[in-house]
C-alpha cells in the first residue's frame, strides 16, 4: 500500500490522482479475484 500512496502523491493533479486511484483499486480487485479463483479451483481438484 505504500507504493500506492507514493504513486498518488507523485501525480501532478487531482484528475491524475483520481484516475490512478481508480485504476489501482480496480487492479487490486482483479488480482484478488484471480488468486481467489485459482485457490478455489485447486481446493476442488484435491
Amino acid at each position: 500500500m505504500e507504493e500506492a500512496a507514493r504513486l498518488l502523491e507523485a501525480a501532478p493533479g487531482i484528475k491524475y490522482k483520481a484516475a490512478l486511484g481508480v485504476a489501482y483499486g480496480a487492479g487490486l480487485r482483479v488480482f484478488k479475484l484471480r488468486t481467489s479463483r485459482s485457490t478455489t479451483s485447486t481446493r476442488h481438484a484435491c
